[in-house]
C-alpha cells in the first residue's frame, strides 16, 4: 500500500492542457495475401500464419490551426516501392557492424543502437545510441565563437564602400549598411529568417498564433530579438556574416560606414584548454567549472559598462585627492 502522504493520485501533465497547433494523421493501406503453411502439430501450442500484409500506399494529413505559419496539407503515395527499405545494402551492413555511436563515440549498450538520419534530406547518417539520436546538441557554442579570429588593434575607418568584398588577410571589418531582403532570400529562409533585430514589438505585427498566446495580457514595452524577414536600415554586421547573407540572396543597397581592424585567434588557446579539461572531468562540479570558465568570459565580452561608468574631468588638485 502507498504511504499516507502518497496515496492521492493527482494530474501532473499540465503541459497537455493547451491545444496543440499542429496535428498529423497517418495511415497505411495494405493487401492481405493468403499464405500456405504446413499443418501444425495439434499436441503443441502453435501460431498458424494465414495471410501476409503487403503495403500498397500511405497517406498523411498535417492539420494546422495557424495557416499563416504553415498551411494544412495532405500527402499521398502509392507504388511498387512504397515499402522499400530505408537503407541500402551497404548502409544496412554498416549499421549492423557498427559497435560505437558515430556521434558520441561510446560503445553501444544492449538494445541501444538506432539508425540516425538527416531530418531535411532523409539520408542515413550513421548508427547512434538512442540518447544521441533524440538529444543531439551543439555544444560549446560560446567557446566555438571565441576561438575564431577576433578584433585586436589598428582600428580605422575605410572610405571604400566595397571594402567588405575584398578584406585583406589578417584584417576584418564591421559594416553599417542597408539590406534588401529579396524574394529569393525569403523563400530560402522562410522558416528561420536572417538578420536578427532588437526592437519593441507592435501588436499589428503579431501573427494570429502570437495573438492567441498573448490573450488579454498587455503587450509590454520591452525590447525583444526578432527575425522578421524585413529590409533593414543602418544595420551593423560582421563582414563574414554579411557574406553568408549575400550567398543566400540578400542584397546590400547602401553602405554608410566600414571600420576595419587587425584580427587573430588570440583567445583560442585559452578556450581549447578549458574545453579539453572539461572532457577529462570526472564529476559534474568539474564539468560545470570548466564550462563556466568559457561562458563567463563570453558574458564579459558582451557586458555594457557605459551605464555604470562615472567620468569626471577635474582641474583642481585638491578635488582630485578627495575622489
Amino acid at each position: 500500500m502507498p504511504e499516507p502522504e502518497k496515496n492521492i493520485l493527482e494530474f501532473n501533465n499540465h503541459h497537455f492542457k493547451n491545444r496543440l497547433p499542429f496535428v498529423i494523421y497517418c495511415d497505411f493501406e495494405a493487401c492481405n495475401i493468403p499464405m500456405q503453411s504446413c499443418t501444425p502439430d495439434p499436441d503443441k501450442s502453435y501460431t498458424k500464419p494465414i495471410s501476409k500484409q503487403e503495403i500498397n500506399s500511405y497517406g498523411m494529413y498535417v492539420h494546422s490551426d495557424y495557416p499563416e505559419i504553415y498551411k494544412s496539407q495532405y500527402f499521398h503515395y502509392d507504388g511498387d516501392d512504397v515499402d522499400k527499405p530505408i537503407l541500402n545494402k551497404y548502409e544496412e551492413d554498416e549499421f549492423q557492424e557498427a559497435t560505437e555511436c558515430y556521434i558520441c563515440g561510446k560503445e553501444f549498450e544492449e538494445n541501444n543502437k538506432v539508425r540516425e538520419h538527416d531530418h531535411l534530406s532523409g539520408k542515413y547518417r550513421g548508427a547512434a545510441c538512442q540518447s544521441c539520436n533524440t538529444k543531439e546538441d551543439a555544444n560549446n557554442l560560446y567557446g566555438w565563437s571565441m576561438s575564431k579570429k577576433l578584433p585586436t588593434k589598428d582600428f580605422k575607418w575605410e572610405e571604400d564602400p566595397d571594402y567588405y568584398k575584398k578584406v585583406p588577410k589578417g584584417r576584418g571589418c564591421l559594416i553599417k549598411c542597408d539590406l534588401k531582403y529579396t524574394d529569393k532570400c525569403k523563400k530560402k529562409t522562410i522558416k528561420y529568417p536572417l538578420v536578427p533585430e532588437k526592437t519593441r514589438p507592435k501588436k499589428e505585427e503579431l501573427s494570429n498564433y502570437q495573438l492567441n498566446l498573448l490573450g488579454n495580457k498587455p503587450l509590454g514595452n520591452e525590447e525583444k530579438l526578432f527575425l522578421t524577414g524585413k529590409d533593414k536600415k543602418k544595420y551593423i554586421v560582421h563582414y563574414k556574416v554579411l557574406k553568408d547573407y549575400i550567398k543566400l540572396g540578400m542584397k546590400v543597397t547602401k553602405v554608410y560606414k566600414t571600420i576595419s581592424f587587425k584580427e587573430s585567434d588570440w583567445l583560442a588557446k585559452y578556450i581549447n584548454f578549458n574545453t579539453e579539461q572539461r572532457t577529462k572531468s570526472k564529476s559534474d562540479f568539474e564539468k560545470d567549472l570548466w564550462k563556466l570558465m568559457n561562458n563567463s568570459f563570453y558574458g564579459k565580452t558582451l557586458e555594457d559598462i557605459r551605464g555604470r561608468s562615472e567620468i569626471k574631468l577635474l582641474t583642481d588638485r585638491e578635488e582630485v585627492k578627495n575622489i
